[in-house]
Order: C-alpha cells, then structure tokens, then sequence
C-alpha cells in the first residue's frame, strides 16, 4: 500500500523522486507555502528538526487538552464552549508561533492561505469546523490533530 493511498495524504503530497525523501507538496496544497527546497538535504533536515519539535509539543498539548476539557466539563461549561475557546486559542498559537520565530513572510502566506480557505486570515472559525467534523468534541481535539502530508515529506512517517 502506497502513502499516497491515504486521502488525508493524497490531498497534500505527490512523489517526487528527485525531493529528498520522495515527496514533495502538490502544488496549490496546505503544504505548498513554504519555502523549501525538497531536494535540498540541508532545508529538509532543518524543516524535519523543526517539525519534530512541534511534534513533540502536541503531544504534550494532548495530554494537556484531554484534562483541561475534563476541568472545564466538571466546571460546567458545555463541548460548544469549549471548542470556541480552544478554536480561537489554536489559531492564536499559530500566529504567534510564526511572529516568535520572526517568520514574516510565511506569515503573510498563513494569512493569504487562511482569507482563501476560512474568509478570515486568523483561521477558521468554530461553526466552520464544526460543519467540517461534525460535533464539538472533533472540533476541540481537531485543535491537536497534525497534518500526516508533512510527516511524510520530512521522512518522519513511511
């Protein structure tokens, strides 16, 4: 069975013997605004040790959103309100995790990528995920999903 025979996968990547792991972004993809040359070893293993960090600190944030919505359930709050409040922070972690690294212009690709796909450069919106999984328990733990096609590209998942 192919990588590429995962839909989720598909979407996003294509193969490319010539990229240093033999996948690259499809044109047009979620994956296609970064600035990295994937047949050069040197930027793929760059981008592969930066994104094995973030991979590491979801996991972490996993563990921590599983307790901080069984807080919030005890507390009274209901699965809507906690995926708008965790909607809006994911979309805010991710802006601040491009201007902490000073990452202007991926920045403004963010921005475009998000105006065309959600019709706001912040991200999407709570209802807009919620017609996208289907309750607001998916949408509150969709904010620690990770995108499998940029595992696969960096040579972290085969």
């Amino acid at each position: 069975m192919s990588l590429l025979d995962d839909p989720k996968i598909a979407k996003d990547v294509v193969a490319d013997p010539d990229a240093v792991y033999g996948y690259r972004p499809k044109q047009g993809s979620s994956l296609d605004q970064f600035d990295i040359d994937w047949s050069n070893a040197d930027e793929v293993a760059k981008a592969k040790a930066a994104r094995l960090e973030y991979l590491e600190a979801m996991e972490a944030k996993k563990a921590k959103l599983s307790v901080e919505v069984d807080n919030y359930l005890a507390e009274g709050k209901n699965m809507r309100e906690i995926a708008e409040m965790k909607v809006n922070q994911r979309n805010m972690d991710r802006i601040n995790s491009y201007i902490e690294r000073g990452d202007y212009d991926n920045l403004e690709k963010l921005y475009e990528r998000n105006l065309l796909e959600y019709g706001q450069k912040e991200g999407p919106t709570v209802q807009q995920l919620y017609e996208k999984y289907g309750s607001y328990e998916d949408v509150v733990y969709s904010s620690v999903k990770v995108n499998k096609g940029m595992n696969v590209i960096l040579g972290i998942e085969n």
